[in-house]
């Protein structure tokens, strides 16, 4: 009987058949010698030449649907690593068809359910992840110059530029990477505080070369509360119709208030307006859309940095009572809104000079109470500034954790605007965009490591941590998991060495040799030797283990596809 639904087995060829052409088509861009794919997407645009390889991934188009959602599983679960860390794209994709090869052969072979394989697989990468956390350690200057030679590619320029900018500002500064529009490449320092939350949606976007969203002189509104009442949604709506609806039917556009609305979360159910506008916008040029910006899910960030940016931008914080005794109190005391009366909302806004938002961050640009009337730092300022270089200095002389004292520098530093945009050129549009990939990527790993701490790169770490928990006291099923993603490892190393050996005992003696006590440090394909130089964020491993944990087990639990339609079954 043919129907939509493609059986287990059939499914489980497809899904390999996948991984391994994928995996052979980001090979052409591995490790430093790797080659540029060119990208050309039709019409007018140029092609574009890149190793970047979430690029590469987003870019790769399959006719099965099989085939398109594998793809489509891959490339969202690397994003999130390629915003953390960097892109390492090409190596958890090679990895992940490596361990889901061994991994669909164990299945086959083994009494236990795909489920118990599963839950024990996740166990053994747990403790992969925690013996790579192990072998780090605090980032230096010169560390940040390595990550970004290996980030690039060996791209001394480059990497050079970040090491100027780290020696300048220190290695807690916030680089923002853009593309330069005059052909040069130059550093711009930016009197700003950053929160890592960007818009909600993409059709805030008014700037589409930046795919940012650009307001000057807003006013800004901060929920302490998720927007989740009726209440919080009808203050939500009353600000969009106020600043922004009413005067647009009026058309007294001159009185349209551009306005950033920040909140710890946002349930569209409660808003009359929010799905009409994005609505609305989708439908709209980017350069004539609303002034408007949301910025939501405030509840996975640092909300201590929210609370500093709250303040300095002037902002009352909208708040969710469940006592109307303390609401009428604060109502009093001009401390909340009044429903009955406008105004009130419209008191509890802030400002700033300039506020920029991408899908990761939020800029705040010359808050409006970062100064006083005369120019100098404010009181506010002031205090807090004293308040976190104190907590710092307890803290280190505690010898606490390492994140916890980067957390309050990186406060510390966003108060006092430590921040830079390296504006990234080229000879032409490619050689600028191939050059940005490139130091995005490094300016990402760099501030993971100076984060988390630093480590080896080239999948060093994960192939080390292997090789220790191999020989440590297992059960059966744990045994063979292990063992699996060790040879999974050693098998991306060896073809790392390939691309200068290209000879297979060599290789493998290289990798040997770099984990031998002598060394044990990964062989440098460009010095030709164990210089200990191929650094990383300690963590990047650690995600990319992770990202492929996501992949291998979301796919390996599956017993079934169901297709959309029975003429789509071509299976």
């Amino acid at each position: 009987m043919i129907s939509n639904v493609v059986n287990k087995e059939t499914l489980r060829r497809v899904q390999i058949e996948t991984m391994n052409s994928l995996k052979d088509i980001l090979l052409k861009s591995f490790g430093p010698y790797g080659s540029n794919s060119i990208i050309y997407s039709g019409k007018d645009a140029l092609p574009r030449y890149t190793k970047d390889g979430h690029t590469i991934l987003g870019s790769i188009q399959f006719n099965g649907p099989i085939e398109s959602s594998v793809l489509t599983d891959i490339e969202e679960e690397t994003r999130t690593q390629a915003m953390k860390v960097g892109d390492s794209t090409t190596s958890v994709t090679i990895l992940s068809a490596l361990i889901f090869n061994k991994l669909a052969e164990y299945e086959e072979q083994s009494e236990s359910t795909p489920a118990e394989i599963v839950r024990v697989f996740k166990s053994v990468t747990e403790r992969i992840k925690n013996t790579i956390k192990s072998h780090g350690r605090e980032a230096t200057i010169q560390d940040m110059y390595d990550i970004a030679l290996i980030s690039t590619n060996g791209d001394e320029d480059l990497a050079n530029e970040l090491k100027v900018i780290y020696n300048n500002f220190g290695l807690d500064v916030y680089i923002d990477v853009k593309p330069s529009l005059t052909g040069e490449t130059y550093i711009k320092e930016i009197n700003g505080m950053v929160l890592e939350n960007g818009y909600m949606d993409t059709t805030f976007v008014n700037n589409p070369e930046t795919n940012t969203c650009e307001l000057p002189n807003p006013e800004i509104y901060a929920f302490q509360d998720p927007i989740d009442t009726l209440e919080m949604g009808s203050y939500l709506d009353m600000i969009i119709e106020d600043n922004i609806l009413a005067p647009a039917r009026d058309k007294k556009f001159d009185k349209v208030v551009p306005t950033v609305i920040i909140a710890p979360r946002l349930s569209k159910d409660f808003s009359a307006y929010i799905d009409s506008i994005i609505q609305s916008a989708a439908q709209s040029k980017a350069a004539t859309r609303m002034p408007l910006n949301i910025i939501t899910n405030i509840e996975g960030t640092d909300f201590n940095s929210y609370e500093d940016i709250v303040a300095l931008c002037g902002c009352t914080f909208i708040k969710k009572y469940m006592d109307p005794d303390i609401q009428a109190r604060d109502i009093e005391r001009g401390d909340a809104i009044n429903i009955n009366d406008r105004s009130t909302i419209h008191a509890m806004s802030g400002s700033a000079e300039r506020v920029v938002s991408d899908n990761s961050k939020t800029t705040f640009i010359n808050p409006c109470m970062m100064y006083d009337e005369d120019g100098y730092t404010s009181e506010i300022f002031n205090q807090k500034i004293d308040w976190l270089e104190s907590e710092i200095k307890k803290e280190t002389a505690e010898a606490k954790e390492t994140v916890t004292v980067y957390n309050l520098k990186k406060r510390l530093n966003s108060l006092k605007g430590n921040m830079v945009e390296v504006y990234v050129g080229g000879v032409t549009i490619a050689d600028r965009d191939q050059a940005r990939d490139l130091m995005e990527d490094a300016a990402l790993n760099c501030r993971s490591a100076a984060k988390s701490g630093v480590g080896y790169g080239a999948n060093y770490e994960g192939l080390r941590a292997c090789e220790e928990l191999a020989s440590a006291e297992w059960d059966d099923e744990s045994t063979s998991i292990i063992n699996m993603i060790r040879l999974a490892y050693e098998e991306i190393t060896k073809i790392l060495y390939m691309t200068i050996t290209n000879n297979e005992e060599m290789s493998e003696k290289y990798m040997l040799e770099s984990l031998a006590d002598y060394n044990k440090t990964p062989f440098n394909i460009r010095t030709k030797s164990f210089d200990g130089k191929v650094l990383s964020s300690i963590d990047t491993d650690i995600c990319a283990l992770d990202t492929i944990s996501k992949i291998v087990t979301i796919m390996a639990t599956s017993n079934q596809f169901i297709l959309p339609t029975v003429n789509l079954n071509v299976y």
